[in-house]
């Protein structure tokens, strides 16, 4: 499945060339920092570890986290009917 995940591999570069821009909507956090927000999280996710999570968590107001034992980082494709599940929950709350 190599193919499958040619774009998963060409992310990072991407990432990297985004830079200014990630940086951009970071100091520009308080105008969606008082938004419902969901986070979920693989814990055998190793680009995304504790300390940005409790970046996230500062940053958010209303941030609700859901972490999976068994999930890596890419969670769409790992789960994505849990993904779905959990997006549905949310959605849903009051």
């Amino acid at each position: 499945m190599p193919a499958a995940r040619s774009a998963s591999a060409a992310l990072p570069g991407y990432i990297v060339g985004a830079s200014d821009w990630l940086r951009s909507i970071w100091q520009d956090r308080a105008a969606f920092a008082d938004k419902p927000a969901l986070v979920l999280r693989g814990l055998k996710d190793i680009a995304f570890r504790r300390k940005e999570l409790e970046r996230c968590r500062s940053a958010l107001r209303d941030v609700e986290v859901r972490e999976f034992e068994d999930w890596g980082h890419f969670v769409a494709d790992e789960t994505p009917g849990r993904v779905v599940a959990a997006l549905g929950r949310f959605m849903g709350r009051s």
